[in-house]
């Protein structure tokens, strides 16, 4: 070991490792190593050398910061989405998704020119509410994606998961509170209810990909 330099092993849980000559500890770690040189623990630990702590992490944290400067600017930008689509009167509103429901019969619903009038209005109205329906939860899948992602830069899963649906149930809720004020538009319980299942879905979907993520650099 080079001189004024200390090396210290942690596990993937940023936990110190009793090595020889490892007696410090550290709360970040930027360079792979393979295991402990006592033999007291092996498996794919992380080594820390005190002689690059400050260039090593000046870069960590900068990183860190644009990461999350990014990822809340993703969130705010997303949130303005959801605000602009909730603040359309409901005539421009059904205008916008009757352009959605007009595609997805032209290319799915294949029995559509057979029906009588009567039946083919009520059939536009099944696919306009499916859609609307739709559209909630799938923009706040992304919301509660992003709002995981942004609080997973400062905080464990743990954290970062319930404050990531709690943040997205708040919008789902002022998001209703608003539409109550839009011409033609109304303010409706089960539609909260479908935003915070997207939020929980979109949420749930990144912690299982950082799980994944885990797993698999574990096993290297």
């Amino acid at each position: 070991m080079e001189a004024g330099t200390v090396d210290i092993w942690i596990d993937h849980r940023n936990k110190l490792i009793s090595c020889v000559n490892c007696t410090p500890t550290a709360s970040r770690c930027w360079r792979t190593g393979t295991g402990c040189s006592d033999g007291v623990a092996k498996g794919p630990f992380l080594r820390y050398n005190g002689a690059d702590r400050g260039k090593g992490e000046a870069m960590t944290d900068r990183r860190k910061t644009w990461l999350r400067l990014a990822l809340w600017a993703l969130v705010i930008a997303w949130m303005a989405v959801i605000f602009y689509f909730s603040a359309q009167a409901a005539d421009d509103s059904e205008r916008t998704s009757g352009r959605v429901v007009s595609w997805l019969i032209d290319h799915f619903d294949r029995s559509f020119s057979s029906l009588s009038p009567e039946a083919q209005l009520l059939r536009m109205e099944d696919w306009s509410f499916a859609v609307r329906k739709l559209a909630h939860f799938a923009v706040f899948a992304v919301l509660g994606f992003l709002c995981f992602a942004a609080f997973s830069v400062d905080l464990p899963p743990r954290r970062a998961f319930p404050a990531a649906l709690i943040l997205g149930g708040v919008r789902a809720v002022l998001d209703e509170v608003q539409q109550a004020f839009v011409p033609g538009r109304s303010c409706e319980l089960r539609d909260m209810g479908i935003d915070f299942a997207g939020v929980l879905l979109g949420a749930a979907f990144l912690l299982l990909i950082l799980h994944w993520i885990q797993r698999k650099k574990l096993k290297k």
